[in-house]
């Protein structure tokens, strides 16, 4: 009993860790969308100067 509670509070904390990481990597994505946005927008405004 105690050997599967180990395996399974490793699994519960792999997917933990799983998930985290996706939404890091969803939130990392999205801000280099962002940023490229806001620089396309800025060298624009800095042309029509």
């Amino acid at each position: 009993m105690s050997n599967s509670r180990i395996v399974h509070d490793f699994i519960a904390h792999e997917n933990l860790w799983m998930r985290g990481f996706n939404s890091l990597t969803f939130w990392a994505r999205n801000m280099q969308y962002l940023n490229s946005r806001w620089m396309l927008k800025f060298s624009w405004l800095r042309n029509m100067q």
